[in-house]
């Protein structure tokens, strides 16, 4: 099982996990895929 199909300890029905990875592809072709680009975060405290 991959992590998507278990959220919170409950398991997903194959119908859901088959739609979210039809709406994923779908994203992905829209908007590209950047989910291996590991993204630097940062804040400054100013007062």
């Amino acid at each position: 099982m991959d992590k998507s199909s278990v959220i919170f300890g409950n398991e997903m029905p194959k119908k859901v996990i088959k739609s979210v990875e039809k709406s994923k592809a779908k994203y992905i072709k829209k908007y590209g895929d950047d989910s291996s680009k590991d993204y630097k975060i940062g804040f400054e405290d100013r007062i």
